[in-house]
């Protein structure tokens, strides 16, 4: 019997029901209890259900980098979950692609950035995601540190290839 498809739609907000289906399922989901970093909040969102079942998320912001003092427009990524219960289904991958689209189509920027911790590097570069070998200066409460997490990116529309130097950034996603 095959499975339900994937359905995917874009909104402006989560409500707090959705909050709690998508992020309230384990004890620290992303393992990242001990890091202390400040994010900025999602412009938009993308949720995934599977017969009416709210199963998976990715949020997106738009922004502007400086790599090596030059500005690169990218979309950044952040709070890809898929509930435990449906995951290894390609739903977060789907989510991912989907974004990508969205953000290279939408609002025209060169790169899909995200930030995320050492256990999750292996899925994000099966999926062709690069990590950024260069520091990542970002802003956060107490001024301007160097980012505790990694960050990868993936070309929006082309074959772009990031650029070496610092990157600085305001408050991450």
């Amino acid at each position: 019997m095959n499975e339900a498809p994937l359905e995917i739609r874009l909104t402006q907000t989560v409500t707090d029901e959705e909050r709690q289906t998508l992020f309230g399922w384990g004890d620290d989901i992303f393992r990242a209890r001990d890091i202390r970093f400040h994010c900025r909040k999602s412009d938009v969102h993308y949720l995934g259900t599977v017969d009416g079942q709210l199963v998976s998320h990715a949020g997106m912001v738009k922004a502007e980098v400086q790599v090596a003092g030059q500005p690169i427009a990218v979309g950044g990524i952040g709070g890809v979950v898929t509930v435990g219960t449906a995951q290894r289904k390609g739903y977060a991958e789907r989510m991912l692609q989907q974004a990508l689209a969205y953000m290279g189509e939408t609002w025209q920027v060169e790169f899909g950035m995200l930030f995320c911790l050492p256990h999750v590097l292996p899925f994000y570069a099966g999926l062709g995601w690069q990590q950024i070998a260069s520091p990542i200066s970002i802003e956060q409460p107490e001024g301007r540190v160097l980012s505790p997490l990694a960050a990868m990116v993936m070309p929006c529309a082309s074959e772009r290839v990031w650029p070496a130097g610092l990157v600085e950034m305001d408050l991450p996603w």
